[in-house]
């Protein structure tokens, strides 16, 4: 079938979604160290810092098709966020929780997950509206 007058896909991006929830997201990975000073004995060997590879996904509403967010752009201003952060002093305590509310927070995403070594992670999101 093409995209035509009496197809109900419409070709005009203003036209394509008024009545749907669009999300784009984009994905990145880096290196950091982190521990866990108060950890239960049971596992106590997060006390000590150690190495992951985090992974995090950001999802972005938004209002049409037509690249309403670039996820290139998005993407690439996250990694630059991380890079920034990701060897501070501050950073060395930070969960996969809190990783995904600073991301959250500084990205204008409306969910974010984030893992360590793609096993285990949190996600955090914005309330949905009404």
């Amino acid at each position: 079938m093409s995209i035509n007058e009496s197809s109900p896909l419409k070709s005009s991006a203003s036209e394509t979604a008024p009545n749907l929830h669009i999300e784009v997201w984009c994905t990145l990975s880096f290196e950091s160290v982190h521990c866990w000073p108060d950890a239960p004995e049971a596992v106590m060997f997060l006390r000590v810092p150690h190495r992951h590879m985090f992974h995090a996904k950001l999802w972005f509403r938004v209002m049409h098709d037509d690249r309403d967010i670039e996820f290139i752009l998005a993407k690439r201003k996250a990694q630059e966020f991380v890079e920034q952060w990701r060897t501070r002093p501050e950073t060395l305590t930070w969960s996969c929780e809190r990783w995904a509310i600073e991301l959250l927070n500084s990205q204008g995403a409306i969910r974010v997950e984030v893992s360590e070594d793609l096993e285990n992670g949190a996600i955090v999101s914005l309330p949905q509206k009404g």
